[in-house]
């Protein structure tokens, strides 16, 4: 996927997990400060971090496990 391509669409999925955030609840944490840019800066560490995985070739099966 391109870089831009994929830059909105993980900043269209964090908008939405957004949404779904409860502003009151001590244990949510809002990553999302609010607005375009904070969504985008966000995609782009995600992005940044989903690069670095498959760079070291992690799978997620531990994760996945629980372990």
């Amino acid at each position: 996927m391109e870089g831009l391509q994929r830059r909105l669409l993980l900043a269209q999925l964090i908008a939405a997990w957004a949404k779904h955030i409860t502003p009151g609840d001590p244990t949510q944490a809002p990553l999302v400060a609010g607005g375009p840019a904070s969504t985008l800066a966000l995609a782009d560490d995600l992005a940044r971090l989903m690069d670095d995985m498959v760079t070291v070739g992690w799978n997620g099966a531990r994760l996945r496990d629980g372990a």
